[in-house]
């Protein structure tokens, strides 16, 4: 009956070549039909049940359920009391499965979940490796391209490969790059420009002074000229009028009154020379 029972819920399936399924009819606590095999390949008929499940399902009349060692192997089992027409307990029928199928699963579960974990593991290392990479290159290459800039080499470009946040950082530093050599050129033109007023002024400072001092020169001979031209011109001015008075007394002798004549004649350019130079001293400064 008990091989009946077997193929009816097993249906004869094997695992590496044992029953995956057992059944017995216990009388009290001792096997008296049962296809649960020994070792040496015999029934394990007459062998007893253990003392948990003896005092559970014969003693209190419940049912088991759990994992027990039958004879030889770990099954996960189940077991029910047997009653006689007077409802007392005669003995108990046992229904089990190996665990070593279930067990071998679990391990090859977790065998394989561990492998799949390790292989994530692997996987998501070297995706980690890629990633850092593609962040840390381009923050090198702006580091490197800061460092040019610095520098004063403010040609430096950095390129952009990618459109996430890093690739607009380096959009951004580029233009920052771009304003930045504009505002030099325009600052190093402006500088040009004014060094180059600065020249043109200190020419026209230069000229300046040069036309102060020359100036200044002409004034003090300006100065000098009307001093003499007035030392002089009194002189003159007793010369030539002595000069006239000779003349109208001695209006009668001609040869004393030609040199007379030349007197005056001589008298009067030295007045103009002395009158140019009172003029020149008046117009002096400029």
């Amino acid at each position: 009956i008990v091989d009946k029972i077997k193929d009816i819920v097993y249906k004869g399936e094997k695992y590496k070549e044992h029953d995956i399924g057992t059944a017995t009819i216990f009388q009290g606590d001792l096997r008296i039909s049962t296809n649960v095999m020994r070792d040496d390949g015999t029934r394990a008929i007459g062998t007893r049940v253990s003392e948990d499940v003896y005092n559970q399902v014969i003693e209190k009349g419940l049912p088991w359920i759990g994992r027990a060692f039958v004879v030889n192997a770990w099954y996960i089992t189940a077991y029910e009391p047997i009653m006689n027409l007077k409802e007392e307990i005669i003995g108990m029928l046992y229904v089990g499965m190996l665990e070593a199928p279930y067990l071998d699963l679990r391990n090859q579960v977790v065998f394989t979940f561990l492998g799949i974990a390790f292989l994530s593991v692997i996987l998501l290392s070297v995706i980690a490796y890629y990633v850092s990479v593609s962040i840390s290159k381009p923050i090198r290459e702006l580091a490197l391209a800061s460092g040019r800039i610095a520098k004063g080499d403010l040609s430096q470009r950095v390129r952009i490969e990618s459109h996430d946040e890093i690739g607009q950082l380096a959009n951004s530093f580029n233009q920052m790059t771009v304003a930045l050599q504009k505002t030099t050129e325009n600052y190093l033109s402006c500088t040009r420009t004014l060094e180059k007023k600065v020249e043109e002024k200190t020419d026209e400072l230069e000229k300046t002074q040069d036309y102060l001092i020359q100036s200044e020169k002409l004034t003090s001979l300006g100065k000098l000229a009307a001093g003499i031209a007035h030392e002089i011109n009194n002189p003159l001015t007793s010369i030539l009028i002595n000069s006239h008075l000779i003349s109208e007394m001695l209006e009668n002798d001609v040869a004393f009154g030609e040199n007379i004549k030349l007197i005056i004649d001589e008298t009067n350019r030295c007045s103009k020379i002395v009158k140019g130079l009172l003029e020149f001293s008046r117009q002096s400064p400029p």
